[in-house]
C-alpha cells in the first residue's frame, strides 16, 4: 500500500536534505555549468546519489529519471518510475537563497501517485498524495551536521559516522494538512511565482490583483501550496517532468486541487520521451478555472522558451 511508504519516502528525503543544507550554509560545494541547463553543484550530486540508493530500497523494481543522470530511456517500458530533481533551485542555491528544495514522485502509469518535497534550508519536508492525504514533518538537525563541517565524501558514504543516525530520533513533529482555501476569488489571492519569471517582468500588472509571492524553486512553491502558504501558482514557462512531479502528487493530495499545464490545460502525462511541458497553473480547482479565465481575458500566453 502506498500509505505505507509515507514514512520510508520521509526518511529518505531528509537523509539527502541534511548534506544539502549542511553544503549550503558552510558553502562548502562547487559549481560547475551545465550549459543552457544552469549550474551543477557538488549538493546536486550527493542528493542524487543519497535519492538512488535509499529509493531503491523502497521499490526497487521501479525506474528512474533524473535530472542528474542520463536519461534511460528502458523508462517507457516500465509502469513505476522515481522521478527525482536532487536540488530544484539551484541558481537559488549557489547565491545563497534559501530557495531550493529536493523533489521526488512515483508515478505509476503516468500519474503521479506519491510525492515529497523537502525544505532543507527550514527543515521541513512534505510527503503525500492523490487519496492519501498530505503529511508536514518538522525535524532537527543531527549534531555532526549543526557543529561540524564534514567533508562532502563523508557526507554521503553510508558506512560515514556522519550518517550514523536514526532518522525518528530527529523528527519533532508530524501535521496532516487539510487544504484550507483561504481565498474563493481572485481579487487579493496569494499567487506564487517564479523568482526569474518575475525578474523578467513577466508578471507586470498582476500587483494590481493579486498578492504576488516571488520565489525560487517550482517545486517548493508546490509544497507551499500544499502547505496553504499560497493559494495558487501560475508559471509561464516551460517546466521538467523532474520540477513538477512530486509537488503534483501533493497537491492533488488535497481536496478539490488540481494542476495542469497551461498550453494544453489537462494534467501532465508523466514518464514521456520529451520530458517538458509548457507553463503550469496549480491550485483549487475553483480558483484554477477563475486565473485560466484571467489570463485568456488579458491575453496572456505561456512562452515556449526560458527567454
Amino acid at each position: 500500500m502506498l500509505s505505507n511508504l509515507i514514512h520510508p519516502l520521509r526518511d529518505a528525503l531528509m537523509r539527502a536534505s541534511l548534506p544539502a543544507a549542511a553544503l549550503f550554509k558552510n558553502r562548502n560545494f562547487e559549481v560547475t555549468s551545465k550549459g543552457d541547463a544552469g549550474p551543477l553543484t557538488t549538493a546536486d550530486l550527493i542528493a542524487n546519489r543519497i535519492l538512488r540508493r535509499e529509493l531503491g530500497k523502497i521499490d526497487e523494481g521501479a525506474g528512474w529519471l533524473s535530472e542528474e543522470n542520463h536519461d534511460n530511456l528502458d523508462r517507457l517500458g516500465m509502469r513505476r518510475i522515481w522521478i527525482v530533481d536532487p536540488i530544484d533551485g539551484t541558481r537559488e542555491f549557489v547565491e545563497g537563497l534559501p530557495e531550493f528544495s529536493i523533489s521526488v514522485g512515483l508515478v505509476d502509469n503516468g500519474v503521479p501517485v506519491l510525492g515529497g518535497i523537502a525544505l532543507p534550508a527550514v527543515n521541513r519536508i512534505v510527503v503525500g498524495g492523490p487519496g492519501l492525504g498530505v503529511r508536514r514533518f518538522e525535524y532537527r538537525t543531527p549534531p555532526q551536521f549543526e557543529n561540524t563541517r564534514p567533508s562532502p565524501e563523508e557526507m554521503e558514504d553510508p558506512q560515514s559516522a556522519w550518517l550514523d543516525y536514526r532518522v525518528e530520533e530527529y523528527v519533532e513533529s508530524e501535521h496532516a494538512l487539510l487544504g484550507r482555501t483561504r481565498a474563493f476569488q481572485l481579487k487579493g489571492t496569494r499567487l506564487l511565482v517564479s523568482r526569474s519569471e518575475h525578474r523578467a517582468g513577466l508578471f507586470e500588472g498582476f500587483e494590481d490583483d493579486f498578492e504576488l509571492i516571488p520565489t525560487g524553486s517550482v517545486a517548493r512553491k508546490l509544497a507551499l501550496l500544499a502547505c496553504d502558504e499560497g493559494d495558487l501558482i501560475v508559471s509561464l514557462r516551460p517546466k521538467n517532468e523532474w520540477d513538477t512531479c512530486g509537488g503534483t502528487a501533493l497537491v492533488h493530495g488535497i481536496n478539490d486541487s488540481r494542476v495542469i499545464e497551461l498550453l494544453e490545460r489537462r494534467p501532465v502525462v508523466y514518464n514521456q520521451r520529451v520530458t517538458t511541458s509548457i507553463g503550469m497553473v496549480a491550485g483549487n480547482s475553483h480558483l484554477v478555472r477563475q486565473v485560466l479565465d484571467y489570463l485568456d481575458r488579458n491575453d496572456i500566453q505561456p512562452r515556449h522558451s526560458y527567454d
